[in-house]
């Protein structure tokens, strides 16, 4: 079991040590496995409760005294996992998970960059398809206020060159972000400029009762999904929305998310999605996720300058294969390969076939340096007409 979660296969591992840790419940080391394969699988609360329960068996023990430090960091109680941390190395200081879990708690006390570049190319498609552009992005976030808050400004942009016309948008704007053991909270100003000037702002609340539900609600003012082409003739849009997400385990997640949205020149869309994943191969350096998806759409506008379908809708397949190329202590590289397929229907026009192709890299240089980059093929239709774009991405998260 210990192997099997150590080679990230934690369905399996949780296989083996459930029912060795039900045959002998008092066995401590037994617990504090089963705490750890929950909390691979995606049952922070439960890992949490197991670990407990092994300390109260083994209460001297160096290494259930480490884990239990580890869960409290992966539970927001940082003040907790810092303070306990600290006594453990006065025990054994040269520990390597000590001295990996002191590298994490060092890297969250730390500001944090957020970099994002996507420039795309793209052809066909008509007067309503988004075209050439650019979307940039960079939030920067101050270290832990009284553990719990941070203070963030942010700069995000997006161009677009649909035929011979440029439009351009950007916001710049600062916020406060509240993070607790359950709740993420964020809250944020925008100024406006561009084709359109004018203020906005974006709030978000997300919840996790429990080790399977995640809620999430948010509301913005100037929302950035308002369509470049509504901008451009001063149309502004904003956005509700809800969402829910109930993850089985770390192999089967399922989501929905219902989006209004109310432009000012009267239109109000309406958008649903829903999408399911399951792994359907688990191996310790590949595995293969199938995600079926819905999207539903209506606006209560016609004829207007941007892409706005009366009813549209479109059902997708994607297979996403996982594959870790090379690990070594904290540094590893890792890749993804994304084909995603499915049928597109829109109101007053011919059913079509739509879909995505995404090759991305992820590196983990430490707790404080990430990298991901990677390409998209798109084909998506616009009223009828076929757009095929080619979109590049790199993203950086730092702390400094």
């Amino acid at each position: 079991a210990q192997a099997r979660r150590y080679a990230d296969m934690p369905a399996e591992a949780w296989r083996r040590i459930d029912p060795l840790a039900d045959a002998a419940p008092g066995s401590p080391y037994l617990r504090l496995e089963r705490g750890e394969i929950a909390a691979a699988r995606g049952w922070p609360r439960l890992g949490h409760e197991e670990i407990l329960i092994a300390k109260s068996l083994a209460p001297e023990d160096f290494s259930i005294d480490l884990a239990l430090a580890e869960s409290q960091f992966r539970r927001r109680d940082w003040t907790g996992s810092e303070q306990r941390a600290e006594n453990l190395a006065k025990i054994d200081p040269v520990n390597s998970g000590l001295q990996q879990l002191l590298d994490d708690q060092a890297a969250h006390r730390m500001a944090e960059l957020r970099v994002e570049l996507a420039p795309r190319t793209a052809e066909g498609g008509g007067d309503v398809a988004p075209g050439d552009g650019l979307e940039p992005a960079v939030p920067l976030y101050t270290p832990p206020i009284r553990e719990r808050w941070r203070l963030f400004a942010a700069g995000e942009g997006a161009t677009s060159k649909p035929e011979d016309a440029r439009l351009e948008r950007n916001r710049y704007g600062g916020g406060i972000e509240g993070r607790w053991p359950d709740v993420t909270f964020e809250l944020v100003g925008w100024a406006n400029s561009g084709m359109l000037d004018h203020a906005g702002a974006d709030a978000s609340l997300q919840s996790q009762p429990d080790d399977h539900w995640t809620l999430g609600a948010y509301l913005q003012a100037f929302s950035m999904e308002t369509p470049l082409r509504a901008v451009e003739v001063g149309t502004r849009a904003d956005a509700v929305g809800i969402s829910a997400g109930y993850a089985w385990n770390e192999s089967r997640v399922a989501s929905v998310g219902l989006t209004s949205m109310d432009f000012t020149d009267g239109n109000d869309r309406l958008q649903l999605v829903a999408d399911f994943g399951a792994t359907v191969v688990d191996t310790p350096k590949l595995d293969v996720v199938l995600r079926p998806s819905l999207s539903l759409s209506s606006n209560t506008l016609h004829d207007t300058p941007y892409f706005n379908p009366e009813r549209d809708a479109s059902l997708m397949v994607a297979g996403e294969l996982w594959h870790i190329l090379w690990r070594e202590y904290e540094r590893s590289l890792s890749q993804r390969l994304i084909i995603n397929a499915g049928g597109y229907w829109q109101r007053d026009f011919d059913q079509d076939v739509i879909g995505d192709i995404t090759y991305e890299q992820f590196y983990r240089h430490d707790p404080r340096t990430e990298w991901n980059y990677g390409l998209s093929w798109s084909h998506r239709v616009y009223d009828g007409d076929s757009e095929r774009s080619l979109t590049a991405f790199v993203r950086l998260n730092q702390r400094f």
